[in-house]
């Protein structure tokens, strides 16, 4: 059990947060009573696992019998019994099913062992499986509740169905996956009338590193910065996320920029595994032989190695063989190869520096504006406990300015973080968008106002004022189309104009731009279903609207060349920019860009998607 310093004053409520993951899954819960601090619970104790379910972590598996019942789930699913019993009766073992959900892009960049999932048989649907193993979970958290909770069968009697359930989604997850979760969740309770909460991976894992660090720089001023490297087996996401202004106990972070790179263990394990065959290459060994004594030190590499490195001056021991086994020609001595600093600094950099490298690239996209630098980075997966690791990044990057903190328990994996953003943020986690689903994204635009246009009748109008690109000396309407994006494109760039104010906060040589980017995700039936106002008369946001991020672009030093526009029938200085909006496999992302001289120059980027 771990505890929050701050106390509930809220009424009396159940929180339970789930991280369902391909191969295993979590589940956490706390009762919050008026008054009293919070204690937050995982459940551990899963049925069918021995020693190995006080961990917390079950495997995401489902077992179903001929007739497409479920028979078992969990570790309940893999005892020896339970194998028997499905090859006896041809029963099916449905396991790493949660991968069907993922985009194409980020499976190809799952480990290996992920990506391998279980063809569903016909006539059983995701969403079935889904729905049987969220009930499997849930009725293990009820009695794990009803037996560690003081009084915890009356509390349950009176709060569960109203209870708020919290699920840790995948940052490439959109409402499409919300949805469907959502769904396969009302299948099993129709009357559950509690609230969803939907918590991206990444402010999962910031706010878990607030729960345990009160003294980390993440609890300093709005619009601070951090950076979230998740380590995984075979790919890193380096993400930056923005602390929003406070509005509770708990403030949020919004994913603003990142990238995935292919660096993690695998990497570092490949690097070795051709070392290795290089070595035994020069060995009396035959030929056929060789790959079982690669692929046992590559096991124990994995098993210790990969985590205790350090420096030059270890030397590293890896079992190849068996006691008797020896090669002087090689360094063999009783099955144990001797591996020098040198050569493990060799596995280990590429993968290493490649990880640095990246995050240094963020760090540098937030220099420029001071209110905006990176205070803090999270290092976080299992490879992050790595010594040698957490050296290099910290002599890279640890200073004053930015702290380097690591995930010193890679059994919470943002848990605890995703139930307490559940219970602070009232479900304003960050706009997750389909892009499927989006008819539109772009920023809004104005229309010549037409006063015989029974449409144009009872807005706000306005004279052009030099902003964005269009005939100022028009009077221009407040809110206007969404400017469509093709789903068939990579990129779409658009024109803005910037007038030069006098010299308040914007001046020839210093000028800050932002722009809001919007979306349409209303019904999908029309291909002009959103050709429509973005807001009403009053000015209240119109239903299929909503806005997804802003960008901004702070110009220290503008260099370029004038244009002339005007504003309000006046000639005025401006200055042209470009928004551009762009696809990559794993994000819409939008940025503003400018030429100064022959120099292209960004602003830092915002992810839409």
């Amino acid at each position: 059990m771990t505890s929050y310093s701050e106390v509930w004053q809220g009424p009396p409520q159940i929180v339970v947060a789930l991280d369902i993951g391909i191969t295993t899954s979590q589940v956490a819960y706390a009762f919050l009573e008026t008054g009293s601090a919070i204690n937050v619970h995982r459940v551990t104790n899963w049925p069918g696992l021995g020693a190995r379910g006080t961990y917390g972590k079950v495997p995401t598996v489902v077992l179903y019998d001929s007739d497409q019942m479920m028979v078992s789930a969990g570790g309940e699913a893999l005892t020896d019994e339970a194998k028997e019993t499905t090859e006896d009766n041809d029963w099916t073992l449905i396991s790493n099913f949660p991968l069907h959900l993922y985009p194409s892009s980020a499976r190809n960049n799952l480990p290996k062992l992920q990506r391998v999932s279980t063809a569903l048989p016909p006539g059983l649907s995701l969403s079935a499986i889904y729905s049987d193993f969220l009930k499997y979970l849930i009725d293990q958290t009820h009695r794990n509740f009803s037996d560690r909770i003081v009084d915890g069968s009356r509390i349950a009697g009176q709060h569960w169905k109203d209870m708020t359930i919290a699920f840790k989604l995948h940052f490439s997850w959109s409402i499409k996956e919300q949805d469907f979760i959502r769904e396969a969740f009302l299948r099993i309770d129709p009357h559950f009338s509690g609230e969803f909460r939907f918590v991206e991976h990444g402010e999962a894992l910031v706010c878990e590193r607030m729960f345990y660090d009160v003294d980390s720089p993440l609890l300093k001023s709005p619009g601070a910065n951090v950076i979230v490297c998740d380590i995984q087996d075979s790919w890193t996401d380096i993400a930056v996320y923005r602390r929003e202004a406070q509005v509770s106990n708990l403030p949020r972070f919004v994913r603003i920029a990142g990238n995935v790179i292919k660096a993690g263990p695998t990497l570092i394990t490949k690097n070795l595994e051709e070392h290795l065959t290089q070595v035994f290459a020069g060995s009396d060994i035959p030929p056929g032989e060789r790959i079982d004594y690669v692929t046992a030190g590559i096991e124990d590499f994995e098993a210790f190695a990969i985590r205790s490195f350090q420096s030059v001056e270890d030397v590293c021991r890896i079992k190849v063989g068996g006691p008797r086994f020896k090669d002087a020609k090689i360094g063999v001595q009783r099955g144990v190869m001797s591996l020098s600093g040198e050569t493990l600094k060799g596995v280990f950099d590429p993968c290493v520096s490649k990880i640095i490298e990246e995050i240094n690239h963020h760090v540098s996209l937030f220099e420029r504006d001071s209110n905006l630098k990176i205070q803090a980075i999270i290092a976080a997966g299992e490879f992050a406990e790595n010594l040698y690791f957490q050296k290099m990044l910290g002599q890279t990057i640890n200073s004053a300015q930015c702290k380097v903190v690591h995930n010193d328990d890679t059994g919470r994996f943002g848990l605890v973080g995703a139930l307490l953003s559940a219970v602070y943020h009232e479900n304003e986690a960050p706009a997750l968008i389909d892009i499927e689903l989006t008819r539109s994204v772009g920023i809004l635009i104005g229309e010549r106002y037409n006063e015989e246009n029974s449409d144009h009748r009872g807005r706000k109008v306005y004279r052009g004022h030099g902003g964005f690109d269009g005939d100022d000396d028009w009077p221009l309407r407040s809110f206007g189309l969404q400017e469509e994006l093709d789903n068939s494109q990579r990129s779409v760039r658009r024109r803005l104009i910037r007038s030069l104010k006098p010299p308040r906060r914007t001046t020839a040589r210093n000028v800050e731009l932002k722009c809001d980017i919007w979306a349409f995700i209303g019904s999908s039936e029309s291909k002009d279903a959103n050709a429509g106002w973005a807001k009403d008369e009053d000015g209240q946001v119109n239903p299929g609207f909503c806005k997804l991020c802003r960008v901004e672009a702070k110009i220290n030093h503008w260099e370029g060349p004038l244009a002339r526009k005007y504003a309000k029938t006046r000639p005025a200085d401006a200055i042209e920019l470009f928004l551009v909006i762009e696809f990559d496999d794993w994000h819409i992302r939008a940025y503003i860009e400018w030429k100064e001289g022959e120099v292209t120059r960004t602003g830092p980027p915002s992810i839409l998607v």
